[in-house]
């Protein structure tokens, strides 16, 4: 038992706290059975996984933003994590280089694949019609219950009445959670 205890302090040794990723965890620490004779062990990934911060809350220093540039009203992918972690969706705004001439209504999609691999899209919610250069899209949000989303999920936009040469950026920024 004790080599495999120091196999999850060796296997993480080169890391800093801030550096180590689900994924590093995943490696050291997998298979693990829960039973008692693996209490030792499972201490030690809990401390590991409580020390790295991976509780539930954010990850302090990990908030993205990404942004995705809108030509037409096709869905566009803006963000997947990494594999072995969570996500957080916070805010959602765009920009347009124009003025609608009679608003912009943005959706947001979750794409996944289902247990038989079939890829799965699911309408998220959509804003409120915009009709200035720029927007909050907040009302995206307002129908979820939560929004935090893992490696098998892609968040899409897309946005109806877009104009001849209209470009419209758009911003998600989101933060880990796990």
């Amino acid at each position: 038992m004790a080599q495999r205890e120091d196999n999850v302090f060796r296997g993480l040794k080169t890391f800093k706290i801030t550096d180590v990723t689900a994924s590093n965890i995943a490696r050291v620490t997998n298979p693990i059975f829960l039973q008692a004779d693996n209490r030792s062990i499972l201490e030690d990934v809990k401390l590991v996984n409580d020390v790295t911060l991976r509780d539930g809350g954010a990850i302090p220093g990990s908030g993205v933003a990404k942004n995705v540039q809108l030509t037409d009203n096709s869905r566009t992918d803006m963000f997947t994590p990494a594999a072995g972690e969570v996500w957080q969706l916070s805010a959602i705004g765009a920009n347009a280089n124009q003025a609608p001439s009679s608003g912009y209504v943005f959706s947001m999609f979750y794409s996944m694949k289902d247990q038989n691999g079939t890829n799965r899209v699911i309408p998220v919610g959509d804003s409120a019609s915009i009709t200035t250069q720029a927007g909050n899209l907040k009302a995206i949000f307002d129908s979820l219950p939560f929004q935090d989303i893992d490696e098998n999920v892609t968040v899409q936009i897309a946005v109806d009445n877009v104009q001849g040469t209209s470009t419209i950026d758009v911003s998600l920024y989101a933060i880990r959670v796990r």
